[in-house]
């Protein structure tokens, strides 16, 4: 890890000044894009290299460049965030975390080497991502009868069902020690991988959160786990381990133990449909974003200045 983290000090710390794009009138810089961005390109090139370190530095620009359309379209329609709206926010995650105050939260945040610049300004982007799609892109989603009818004969219908079955293990984000906590599970995974680590003295060492009592020895059918969870357990080889994620305010471990398929319940139309209308809803909503995003970025003066290698 310090062997890649100084082959990227470039980037880090050497020209926190460097322009990698500009979106109409607004610059978006290189130490910019590693505020957000370092985990990804840290976890995409665990080897480093030019090309490599390029495409996710690449990938991760693209979400700035939405960011930035998306915070200069709110501006157009007199919908920015405010700092009041961030206070509220932050006060939210004071009261979720049961923090004595707002300064006891930022003491925190500053040790885990965020500023609170900083993380007041991830806290926006947020805000203006949840405002946006409320105001901007919902209301260009139509969900029709037949959307919702032509998605249940495709799967609440089905007569089976795959199902998938994980051991996981997990601890609860501490924000002063998660870079500590994504370090440690890092390790317990490459143990695991490697055979040098069995999984049940991982789960004994390591399950800090309980995960495993809540995940472990069931059968998942798919939607009924937790985003990103939903995603890996259908799309993993059974035995693959796979983590650490983020999973709500936690941080997990999972292993594919076994994937069949099962006798489905046949809800009705009736009971399946608030189900169904979240589900299109959903995939209407990441159209239009797309749609949204590559028509913003047409229309407007993106220039790129990140150069290949």
């Amino acid at each position: 890890m310090i062997a890649l983290w100084a082959g990227l000090a470039f980037a880090a710390e050497g020209v926190t000044d460097r322009v990698a794009a500009v979106v109409n009138d607004e610059v978006i810089t290189l130490s910019e894009l590693y505020e957000l961005g370092r985990p990804f390109v840290e976890s995409g090139c665990p080897q480093g290299g030019a090309t490599c370190i390029w495409e996710a530095e690449t990938e991760v620009l693209d979400t700035l460049v939405e960011w930035a359309l998306v915070g200069q379209e709110l501006t157009r329609l007199d919908l920015t965030i405010g700092g009041a709206d961030v206070d509220q926010a932050i006060d939210r995650v004071v009261a979720e975390y049961q923090m004595v105050d707002r300064d006891a939260l930022r003491a925190e945040i500053e040790r885990s080497g965020t500023t609170w610049e900083q993380y007041r300004d991830q806290i926006r982007k947020q805000l203006e991502s949840q405002r946006f799609d409320q105001a901007v892109l919902l209301p260009r989603v139509s969900v029709t009868e037949d959307d919702l009818k032509d998605l249940y004969q495709r799967t609440a219908r089905r007569e089976k069902r795959p199902v998938a079955r994980l051991d996981a293990l997990g601890m609860t984000i501490l924000p002063e020690e998660v870079d500590a906590q994504r370090a440690e599970l890092g390790t317990v995974v490459e143990q695991l991988r490697a055979g040098t680590l069995a999984w049940a003295e991982a789960a004994q060492r390591f399950d800090l959160a309980g995960i495993s009592d809540v995940l472990s020895g069931r059968d998942w059918e798919p939607g009924q786990l937790v985003g990103e969870l939903d995603r890996i357990a259908f799309s993993h080889d059974v035995g693959t381990v796979v983590g650490p994620i983020d999973v709500g305010s936690m941080l997990a471990v999972v292993q594919i133990v076994a994937r069949e398929s099962t006798e489905g319940d046949i809800l009705s139309y009736e009971e399946a449909e608030p189900a169904l209308r979240r589900e299109v809803t959903e995939r209407k909503l990441e159209d239009v974003r797309e749609e949204w995003v590559q028509r913003a970025r047409r229309q407007a003066a993106v220039r790129i200045l990140l150069t290949a290698p």
